[in-house]
């Protein structure tokens, strides 16, 4: 990992502990993602239900942004 040493010193431990949660979340999203509309399927979803099972995840995501001002009403928080 020649990259990590380019980086700053307080940086690393942090960028390096990232970096291992990320291929971890993809080893898991991997193997659980697929099974989505399988599940999906068997509970009799439309096409458009399963799409919006797939995207749920991601919109949840986006949402927290918008949302944690209002809903802890500590004003804005620092995103990194």
């Amino acid at each position: 990992m020649q990259f990590l040493k380019r980086l700053p010193r307080r940086v690393r431990p942090t960028f390096y502990h990232d970096l291992k949660a990320a291929m971890y979340f993809g080893v898991f999203g991997g193997l659980l993602y697929p099974f989505f509309p399988i599940i999906g399927r068997k509970i009799g979803a439309t096409n458009i239900e399963i799409a919006l099972l797939m995207a749920a995840p991601y919109i949840t995501s986006l949402m927290t942004f918008l949302l944690t001002e209002d809903i802890f009403g500590k004003g804005r928080m620092c995103y990194v």
